[in-house]
């Protein structure tokens, strides 16, 4: 992690400060580390940021928005770790939407208002030369520990070698424990109690963590620098197999990568944490959709949690969710649903607890009867984690969804750009599409209701709120419309395929799978 400023720190620069910024969220958001600056009027900006950025907008993208879709806008940048957003007043919006600093104040993410009208171009270089600078600063700082760690790699040392020397740099003991906080190495004299100093990144991922208290900002700068080193030692998975902890690492970083791996090494890791299948157990993997600010903080508790109730367990975090994988027996497997629902009791209270987040949910995937089976099954996972929030009923919290549920959605998601799927699409429902934007009637959400009940007209009727005589008038318009049979088993499996693959195509969130 680079050096960084302060949300308050970025309002006291010159240039920003000329801007009028009044921060109109708790002062205690003001204290967000803000590693960069970024601009941008896109609402859907959310994903395509990686964390710690202020982010700057004249509200182009916000206009029209409701409350209820500024707060997931909100949503989407707290999930990703945003510090904060600073609207300019003036050529948009005349005030700070309310709606949008509420939520703002309940995610912690700070709003700042600009009050004067100042290039966003001159914010972004002042602040960012300050970073750079002092990034500069930071390096010249490292080099001697550089140095003396390279050629201790050089000489052969191990962990507890390399953690020697940067306590003795750093004039203060250290310890190198995975993101559980199991102790993986440590030099001497380290208490049981130190806190975590850095985080060690091996393939973009959080391995585990260096701690260490240090007192001086060039202890802490040497720290910064040591632990690149640290994660090209610790990603050599030949060298490391031979740590409990390290080989959970390595075994995650094998199920949730994308990079090939050395599958002897990955066999021996399992073996090591007790995930190796067989003697008639199979392994599954399942992602635990969590609330959460920071993925990688959730990660050691729901693999705690999962270890108990499963007796071995090894996690790690992947886009939207962090991914756990079980070993159970070939008979539990059959009871995917059974399996979420113990997961989800196991780890809600341990997320909670850790202030780690809360659960909203588990993705439970199919059962593996070897290694590579299992990234298998894991992409699987990643596909319906994805696609959760278009397949479950928004604000539905602790749902359990199997893969195998949504396996004609990830079909489809797969095909969506294809011109043979929009025609089929056209073919199905354009009568019906057309009619409801020229006439402004509802004949889709009746198709909806009737094909999620499985043609029951009686179920049908209830689910609408309207009496079976309106239902039947509008089961004989959508016939004639569409020209076919809706008592036709055949026929409503095309349309329910249709409708599915059109709500997909339109991103619309809150359509239930077609397995409901």
């Amino acid at each position: 992690m680079g050096p960084m400023l302060t949300v308050v720190d970025v309002l006291a620069v010159p240039v920003v400060r000329s801007a009028a910024p009044v921060l109109l969220t708790p002062a205690s958001t003001g204290l967000r580390l803000v590693r960069w600056v970024h601009t941008s009027e896109i609402y859907e900006i959310g994903p395509l940021l990686q964390g710690q950025e202020l982010l700057l907008t004249t509200g182009l993208g916000l206009v029209g928005q409701s409350p209820e879709r500024l707060r997931r806008y909100v949503d989407s940048l707290a999930d990703k770790g945003v510090a904060g957003v600073c609207l300019e007043l003036g050529r948009t919006f005349d005030h700070v939407p309310p709606a949008l600093v509420e939520r703002a104040s309940e995610r912690d993410i700070a709003v700042v208002a600009f009050h004067a009208v100042v290039p966003f171009v001159a914010m972004t270089e002042a602040v960012h030369e300050l970073l750079l600078d002092s990034e500069v600063a930071s390096l010249r700082a490292g080099e001697r520990l550089t140095d003396s760690l390279l050629r201790a790699m050089s000489d052969g040392v191990g962990l507890d070698g390399l953690l020697a020397e940067i306590a003795s740099v750093v004039g203060a003991p250290v310890r190198l424990t995975d993101t559980a906080g199991g102790m993986v190495a440590e030099s001497a004299g380290a208490p049981p109690d130190l806190p975590a100093a850095a985080d060690i990144v091996v393939a973009g991922r959080v391995w585990g963590r260096l701690c260490c208290e240090a007192t001086t900002e060039s202890g802490r700068v040497a720290l910064l620098r040591a632990v690149g080193i640290l994660a090209v030692v610790v990603g050599r998975a030949d060298a490391t197999i031979g740590s409990r902890a390290i080989a959970r690492r390595v075994l995650a970083r094998a199920l949730t990568g994308p990079a090939p791996v050395d599958e002897a090494a990955v066999a021996r890791a399992a073996g090591r944490v007790g995930l190796s299948p067989g003697s008639g157990r199979v392994l599954v993997p399942l992602a635990v959709e969590v609330s959460s600010v920071d993925l990688a903080a959730a990660v050691a508790p729901v693999e705690d949690a999962a270890r108990r109730e499963f007796g071995a367990a090894v996690a790690g975090d992947i886009p939207g969710a962090v991914l756990v994988v079980v070993p159970v027996p070939l008979g539990a497997a059959r009871s995917g649903a059974a399996l979420g629902s113990r997961l989800l009791a196991a780890v809600d209270r341990p997320l909670s607890r850790r202030g780690a987040g809360a659960v909203r949910g588990v993705v439970v995937g199919e059962p593996a009867a070897d290694l590579v089976a299992v990234r298998d099954r894991v992409a699987e996972v990643r596909a319906t984690v994805a696609l959760v929030g278009q397949v479950r009923v928004p604000g539905e919290a602790g749902f359990v969804l199997l893969t195998r549920e949504v396996a004609l959605e990830r079909l489809l998601v797969s095909a969506l750009g294809s011109p043979e799927l929009s025609a089929f699409v056209d073919s199905q429902l354009g009568a019906v599409l057309e009619y409801d934007a020229r006439r402004r009637r509802g004949l889709l959400p009746t198709i909806e209701a009737y094909l999620g009940t499985g043609g029951n007209k009686l179920a049908t009727a209830a689910a609408l709120g309207v009496q079976r005589q309106t239902l039947y008038d509008r089961l004989a318009r959508l016939e004639s419309l569409l020209g076919l049979d809706l008592d036709s088993p055949v026929a409503r499996t095309a349309l329910h395929v249709a409708v599915i693959a059109w709500r997909l195509r339109g991103g619309a969130a809150g359509f239930a799978p077609a397995h409901r």
